[in-house]
């Protein structure tokens, strides 16, 4: 119940799987087999494994179909992801620690945000391709549920191992999402600059007109 047995007051869920003494009544606090990292993780995990397949090729054939629709893939890709989140993967995060519950969190909505712009560039790349686009688009969102769903379920389960030990954030813990940070801000400015470099050199070089290429080529009738 998330509640001391002594007193009944609340517990934090890291807490409870850690165990320690009681912020109310400082009565010492064993977690059993049932509420231990492994445990917690193994649960999620032997539910989620019913499901696994059938729902990877739910999203495989959604996001082939949202393709025919310019950006639909991306959004189709994304909303199946924040439901993957919901359902799977938020239920194991609530027993970390608030510190390394939102570092945690943040790790995964930048992740999330990552694979959401592989997807938006691929579905725009492919979408001349009728067929075969939508075809691409589809595998390119099983592969990359499967690395949001499976590598969200190691980190968390990695993270509960370590809550079950202290409650202090290793260092990498919050390096990880600031490096996703600065990957995103170096990857739009690189983008930009050189899309203004392209600009630039559109403006400057010589580049004959129309009127010039019409007057070359009667000139080469002529003769």
């Amino acid at each position: 119940t998330g509640r001391c047995g002594w007193c009944a007051e609340a517990l934090a869920p890291a807490l409870v799987l850690r165990g320690g003494a009681c912020p109310s009544c400082a009565r010492v606090i064993h977690n059993s087999n049932e509420r231990d990292a492994a445990a917690v993780i193994a649960r999620v995990r032997g539910q989620w494994g019913r499901w696994r397949w059938p729902v990877y090729g739910c999203v495989a054939v959604g996001v082939a179909l949202a393709s025919f629709v310019p950006l639909g893939a991306p959004v189709a890709y994304a909303l199946a992801m924040v439901v993957a989140h919901l359902f799977v993967v938020r239920r194991p995060i609530r027993w970390l620690g608030a510190g390394r519950r939102l570092a945690t969190r943040l790790t995964l909505k930048l992740a999330l945000a990552l694979l959401t712009l592989v997807h938006v560039v691929v579905s725009v790349t492919v979408y001349p391709f009728v067929g075969a686009g939508q075809a691409v688009v589809g595998v390119v969102a099983c592969l990359s549920a499967v690395v949001y769903v499976e590598g969200s379920l190691w980190l968390v389960g990695n993270r509960l191992a370590r809550e079950g030990v202290s409650g202090r954030l290793d260092r990498w813990e919050w390096c990880l999402p600031a490096g996703l940070i600065g990957g995103m801000f170096g990857a739009t400015a690189l983008t930009v600059g050189a899309a203004t470099l392209l600009v630039h050199t559109l403006l400057w070089a010589d580049i004959p007109g129309v009127s010039d290429l019409a007057a070359l080529l009667l000139g080469v009738g002529d003769r």
